[in-house]
């Protein structure tokens, strides 16, 4: 009597609002259904996150080249932007994966697509487009840790939403002083 009131306890449990969207590692030797191990975030979280490193990877090979192509008097002035902001990248990228694996993911080691520009000025339009795409996936991954009650995961997406934020201002105001200052360059 005492095991059946407990299993529906259990499934009641399993089955409320609490734990929609989550999933636990279980023993596959198990025969129960009853969740064992560590507690996992929701997949649609870890998609994220793994997204979220793959833009990392790919903006901070992105800006690494960049720092290396960028030429002339133009390039001088802002070769150590790139520098730094690849570098910036690269931790997101390593504090991203760490947390992945804190949540039993599996970190990609696949980059998006690179796109470095032949012009310092088409270089700028693609950083400043991959700052907005970034942005964009960070306030979609906020959204969902926070959903799911993960503070953590949350605070770290935050925290380089709010580096990325930094980024593109940096990247756009370089784009304006090079297409005209006081206007808005067309991407």
């Amino acid at each position: 009597m005492q095991v059946r009131i407990i299993r529906a306890l259990l499934d009641y449990f399993i089955s409320s609002h609490y734990c929609q969207g989550m999933f636990y590692i279980t023993d596959e030797n198990s025969t129960s259904d009853i969740p064992k191990g560590d507690f996992v975030t929701s997949k649609k979280l870890l998609e994220l996150i793994n997204n979220a490193i793959a833009q990392e990877m790919q903006v901070s090979i992105q800006y690494m080249w960049q720092h290396l192509m960028a030429k002339g008097i133009e390039g001088a002035t802002v070769e150590n932007t790139f520098r730094e902001t690849a570098i910036a990248e690269m931790k997101h990228a390593e504090n991203l994966a760490e947390r992945l694996a804190f949540l039993n993911g599996v970190p990609t080691n696949n980059p998006n697509t690179v796109h470095i520009g032949h012009s310092l000025e088409e270089m700028l339009k693609e950083d400043v487009q991959a700052e907005e795409e970034a942005i964009r996936l960070y306030k979609e991954a906020i959204q969902v840790a926070d959903k799911e009650g993960d503070y953590a995961t949350r605070r770290l997406l935050e925290e380089i939403l709010s580096n990325e934020e930094k980024h593109l201002d940096k990247f756009g105001k370089l784009l304006v002083g090079m297409t005209s200052p006081f206007t808005q360059p067309q991407l």
